[in-house]
């Protein structure tokens, strides 16, 4: 009888330390399957709002607007209100969408109070911005967390 408790002892221990290999390998597996998939789906993310913002440079309304030097507000000006907007809700993971001119002044945005104003006094989006600029490929500046001076919440 002892010498059969003590074969029990060891074959619980043996398929203890097995069964603990196996569970092991297999939840390392699944935790870089888990992350080779959400990696995925950022990088999914960030190429389709990327294809977004491209389309939206294409918008007709926006290289009008770039084109002239609007002073006053005139009928462009209320289209591309208008085409922001739309595409704010209709698009993207947006917390906020403007046309910024190249010298920093933003020409419009779904914030309206903004328009007219310089990048500039909002330092974490004027280096985003910078870095745009100064870009000679593709003109996309991607970034990190941003608390910004014209959002409520970080982008």
């Amino acid at each position: 009888m002892g010498l059969s408790i003590i074969v029990i002892i060891v074959i619980t221990n043996i398929t203890i330390i097995y069964t603990r290999r196996i569970m092991t390998a297999n939840i390392g597996r699944e935790q870089i399957s888990a992350s080779a998939n959400l990696m995925g789906e950022i990088d999914r993310t960030l190429l389709q709002a990327h294809q977004q913002i491209l389309l939206l440079s294409r918008e007709k309304v926006m290289k009008e607007v770039l084109e002239h030097s609007l002073q006053a507000k005139s009928k462009i000006e209320v289209d591309l209100y208008h085409v922001l907007n739309e595409k704010f809700f209709l698009t993207g993971p947006w917390n906020s969408l403007s046309l910024i001119s190249r010298k920093g002044i933003i020409l419009e945005s779904v914030g309206r109070e903004s328009a007219g104003q310089d990048i500039g006094h909002d330092k974490a989006c004027s280096l985003i911005f910078q870095k745009a600029i100064k870009s000679q490929t593709m003109k996309v500046s991607f970034s990190d967390l941003v608390f910004s001076d014209y959002m409520e919440e970080p982008t």
